[in-house]
């Protein structure tokens, strides 16, 4: 779709003229360029990242020690 025909509202509540704009969805426009939004975003980022890291060597070693666990019991 390459655009979409949306109701113009001027600065008041009502909007006062019936003409339509097209509406184009960018991509530059990140959620993540608002200020507010900032330090949530790089948090999870972080968050992220660690569980990117982490979680691979944490279940590796758990298996390894389930392993060991069973062969042991033998």
């Amino acid at each position: 779709m390459t655009g979409q025909d949306v109701p113009v509202a001027e600065s008041g509540a009502v909007p006062v003229s019936g003409g339509t704009q097209d509406v184009y969805a960018s991509p530059d426009t990140l959620s993540a360029d608002r200020a507010g939004d900032r330090r949530p975003f790089g948090w999870l980022v972080v968050l992220e990242l660690l569980a990117l890291v982490l979680l691979p060597g944490l279940l590796a070693a758990g298996l390894r020690r389930r392993m060991a666990a069973r062969g042991a019991a033998r």
